[in-house]
């Protein structure tokens, strides 16, 4: 009796389930109710799928076809009043679900074709689960669907994306000429399906050309947004060194003028502790790093101070020689990018550190980043896909610094040391390996 109950209600609980995923999709509007929304769709698909209840028993070749127009119908019309979203998306998830749904018919169709040769019980038991297993696959799909939605704008529009639509309108296509609910001659079954099948091919052609074309766009325009990064970044250096050096000859001239009035006067005791005075004042502050390369010097001290601002602990140990001939395009690019990688993984530290090495090791710059992460992280992250909230805009990083060193016939490598995530760069050079010894903690 239930199960007669059950066959007898099977569209509208498949719409009802329908329903249900759409709001799930889809955020209700500020007036509506989920528990109002799915009654009042679920009634309306209710009463209009019975009304022509006689046709129905008469066996005329409606039931399918009503049953599609009147599910999409009353599909569209209410998650267009309850629901928020582009219709055009609506369109393309409840076009999937009905496909999924013939599919999975097809898949069981040689289990029903056993109604009556074996026992009811096992037919209904077997019936019920595979309708289990049908909306357990349902949910687990929504769940996809709302980490990578169907998102359509203006701009996704005018580059055509709509046409992704066609796959699974073709797909339904197929499997409704296929339903022997659907009257067609067995003749035409062949070439319609065929036919369905080539724009299905053509379709997936241009959507997977285009996506390996708006993926290389997106690498592209990262790749030229981190070398900018680079140039903004020597820049600044360029900036700050012309106003040093600006500042530094005003204060000479004034010194000058002050000597030859001491010098004059006959007061070179004075002269004495005023220069002095002047050079204990021009010594390095102790925590500055001098390695001898201005370059260098610029971004260990700019990321160290950015570090120190929150509260990160830094350890550079750098042998250089003042001059390396190394592509200072390259070495910006990568040496900050992989800084501000350490320093944003940090944050997230209890007791956050970053260690530096810096050597030149027979004909390469070498040099190592460290940062303090748990380990754990890294076993559930092993490919370092990025963790921002952006991830359409982020999660490049590594990638394009990849390039940048490959570029240049460069050495890069990363792998855990003990509780620290350790990324080792190997940069050629032409110049002699030698330098001064720079420690700092």
């Amino acid at each position: 009796m239930f199960y007669q109950i059950y066959y007898f209600a099977d569209s509208p609980i498949n719409y009802m389930f329908l329903a249900l995923i759409m709001s799930q999709l889809f955020s209700m509007k500020q007036k509506w109710k989920r528990p109002v929304y799915l009654f009042l769709s679920t009634a309306m698909f209710t009463v209009l799928y019975y009304s022509p209840l006689p046709l129905r028993v008469m066996e005329l070749p409606l039931d399918y076809n009503y049953t599609f127009l009147v599910s999409l119908t009353c599909a569209l019309l209410w998650t267009g009043i309850c629901l928020t979203g582009p219709i055009l998306s609506k369109f393309g998830y409840l076009i999937f679900y009905y496909s999924f749904l013939r599919c999975t018919k097809f898949i069981f169709s040689p289990f029903y074709s056993y109604r009556g040769v074996i026992d009811d019980g096992v037919y209904v038991a077997v019936d019920f689960l595979t309708v289990l297993i049908t909306y357990v696959l349902l949910y687990r799909i929504t769940l996809i669907f709302k980490k990578y939605p169907i998102v359509y704008t203006k701009v996704s529009t005018q580059t055509k994306n709509q046409w992704i639509l066609i796959c699974p309108i073709c797909v339904f296509l197929i499997l409704s000429v296929l339903t022997p609910d659907v009257k067609i001659p067995e003749n035409a079954i062949i070439p319609v399906t065929a036919f369905f099948l080539l724009i299905i091919l053509f379709v997936s052609y241009f959507m997977f050309a285009k996506l390996i074309n708006d993926y290389e766009k997106s690498l592209q325009l990262n790749n030229a947004l981190m070398e900018t990064k680079a140039q903004v970044a020597r820049y600044r250096y360029s900036i700050l060194m012309e106003e040093q050096i600006k500042k530094d000859r005003h204060e000479i001239k004034n010194l000058y003028f002050y000597m030859l009035a001491l010098v004059k006067e006959g007061k070179y005791k004075k002269m004495e502790e005023y220069l002095q005075e002047h050079l204990d004042e021009m010594a390095p502050p102790a925590e500055n790093i001098d390695t001898g390369n201005t370059m260098i010097d610029y971004i260990l001290n700019s990321k160290m101070a950015e570090a120190g601002r929150y509260k990160i602990k830094t350890c550079v140990d750098v042998l250089i020689p003042a001059n390396i001939n190394v592509d200072e395009n390259t070495l910006c690019t990568v040496f900050l990018n992989l800084f501000d990688n350490a320093i944003e993984a940090s944050k997230k530290e209890n007791d956050p550190d970053i260690q530096v090495t810096m050597k030149c090791v027979q004909n390469y710059l070498h040099f190592v980043i460290a940062n303090k992460t748990d380990p754990e992280l890294m076993k559930a992250n092993p490919h370092l896909r990025t963790t921002k909230d952006d991830k359409n805009n982020h999660g490049l990083g590594m990638k394009i610094v990849k390039e940048a060193v490959e570029k240049t016939n460069g050495i890069i490598s990363h792998k855990m040391v003990g509780s620290y995530f350790t990324v080792t760069v190997m940069l050629p050079m032409e110049n002699e390996p030698g330098g001064r010894l720079i420690q700092h903690k």
